[in-house]
């Protein structure tokens, strides 16, 4: 996450760059081609299709509501998750398939800054999102943009980094070792090209999205032709799967 951080950094020293984007592909059917661990990143001279339409989301909920979309997120899913009746039941996992169990809590992790959770509309089994829960600048040291992940500071990159292990830990316990793409999905640079218009920190949120490739809900035929996805699993029970693994320990 340092490493990522610091070399976007210098990534965006250069005049063309508008957009990059951090990702890690784990196992074969990520599209890893290197066997040892690695992670990469691109910097492009646009704003790729993906980072645009997340950005034309999250701008058409502000304008619509006057709210950052993310932060509502964030607090709605914390307010089902601090209820004490948001674990699923027993009832909840054999009612019908894609019956919607709302009431129920889709967070897997807590920090101080972070919330790491399934998102309701979920495009595969065991998506898990990590969101930052601050506004920008709001209680804390330096220059930090909630939206920018270049500018996060070193607490901040590790207390990120240690609820990011947690929930690859729990992945891996409970999935046995998934293959997986993880994304940093960060707001373009600022003050170039369309961004010079927007202050991106009222109505977007930074986050790392885990995806494991698990074979159902992926991309396939279907997927391919329509834009749209598939996924049989309900996000409250994935949610309380990943939490039933129990936290990370020290050392591991």
């Amino acid at each position: 996450m340092q490493v990522f951080r610091d070399r976007g950094r210098e990534h965006r020293e250069c005049e063309d760059v508008e957009h990059t984007v951090y990702f890690k592909n784990h196992g074969s059917t990520a599209g890893a081609s290197l066997i040892h661990p690695h992670s990469q990143m691109v910097s492009t001279p646009v704003v790729p299709v993906e980072a645009e339409r997340l950005q034309s989301l999250a701008w058409q909920h502000f304008k619509t509501h006057r709210s950052n979309m993310h932060q509502r997120t964030l607090e709605e899913e914390l307010a089902l998750h601090n209820n004490p009746q948001h674990h699923a039941t027993e009832e909840d996992k054999t009612a019908v398939a894609g019956q919607p169990r709302r009431g129920k809590s889709r967070v897997v992790e807590v920090s101080d800054n972070f919330v790491a959770l399934v998102p309701f509309a979920s495009p595969g089994p065991y998506v898990v999102l990590i969101l930052p829960n601050f506004h920008a600048s709001e209680g804390l040291e330096g220059c930090v943009d909630s939206s920018d992940f270049t500018t996060m500071s070193d607490d901040l990159i590790e207390e990120c980094a240690a609820v990011l292990k947690s929930c690859l830990y729990r992945l891996r316990v409970h999935c046995r070792e998934p293959d997986f793409n993880l994304v940093v999905q960060t707001a373009p640079v600022p003050k170039r090209g369309v961004q010079a218009a927007l202050q991106s920190s009222a109505f977007f949120r930074w986050h790392v999205r885990i995806a494991p490739r698990l074979g159902a809900g992926a991309m396939a035929g279907f997927e391919l032709g329509s834009g749209l996805f598939s996924n049989a699993n309900m996000p409250e029970e994935d949610a309380q799967e990943l939490r039933d693994v129990g936290p990370l320990m020290k050392g591991q």
